[in-house]
């Protein structure tokens, strides 16, 4: 039986927040500074760094349930399965 595997990248991209003097500052910059199509994965004040990922996604078909651990190229992993 065939399935269908949703996969997304696992690459992730740090952004230096510049020097902010509250949690509502450095909030603020994180946000403008997340660019479109990524979801933010951390922010830290401390160190002043955000990690990003791609929000992006593809579906993959693969023939049955024993392809998927292999399925997913890679830098990319699988988040869902559901019979196609």
């Amino acid at each position: 039986m065939p399935y269908t595997v949703t996969i997304r990248p696992t690459a992730t991209t740090d952004i230096e927040i510049a020097d902010t003097d509250s949690i509502d500052a450095f909030n603020a910059a994180v946000t403008a500074a997340l660019p479109d199509g990524h979801d933010l994965v951390k922010a830290d004040l401390k160190t002043g760094i955000a990690t990003i990922r791609p929000r992006e996604t593809k579906d993959i078909t693969i023939a049955d349930r024993s392809e998927l651990g292999t399925c997913a190229p890679d830098g990319w992993m699988a988040l869902s399965i559901r019979k196609a």
